[in-house]
């Protein structure tokens, strides 16, 4: 159950992420890919490794 709790707030992101593409795409399909592609981006850079501050 603690590792669930780990991941919690990167599960809500990506719901949040998801949710926020779904009403996007129902505005316009244009707007719906560049909203993903840039959640998408926006995703990966806080889900990557800053390594060590030398």
């Amino acid at each position: 159950m603690q590792k669930l709790f780990n991941y919690f707030p990167l599960l809500m992101l990506v719901v949040g992420f998801i949710l926020i593409s779904i009403g996007a795409f129902i505005c316009s399909i244009m707007l719906g890919f560049v909203i993903s592609g840039l959640l998408l981006i926006v995703l990966a850079y806080l889900v990557i490794p800053k390594g060590d501050n030398q």
